[in-house]
């Protein structure tokens, strides 16, 4: 499962820096921030004036972009693994409640 969640977020993050644009006309601490993570870019943009910051916030769209390669990945696996598993279990028989229960008399 945290492999999962590892792969899952370097996708994540993969789109989001692919994604995020960062202007040319800020130092080079603020374009590592705004690559590293959408926290950092927040951090980074309020020590910025208002235009540049503004700039720099639409960041916020490239963090929903990577965001919802993750759910359609995420959701493309499930139905996968679903699916897998219907085939792999459909001759398995259906156990009831009462099956798994030991009687004392």
């Amino acid at each position: 499962m945290a492999l999962g969640v590892a792969i899952l977020g370097s996708i994540g993050t993969a789109v989001y820096r692919q994604q995020v644009d960062v202007p040319a006309n800020v130092s080079t601490e603020v374009a590592v921030a705004t690559r590293d993570s959408l926290v950092s870019t927040t951090a980074a943009a309020e020590k910025l004036p208002t235009e540049l910051a503004d700039v720099l916030l639409n960041a916020r769209e490239a963090f929903m972009a990577g965001l919802n390669v993750v759910s359609v990945v995420g959701a493309v696996i499930l139905l996968g693994l679903s699916i897998l598993a219907i085939i792999l279990f459909r001759h398995e028989p259906l156990s009831s409640a009462t099956d798994d229960v030991t009687h004392f008399d």
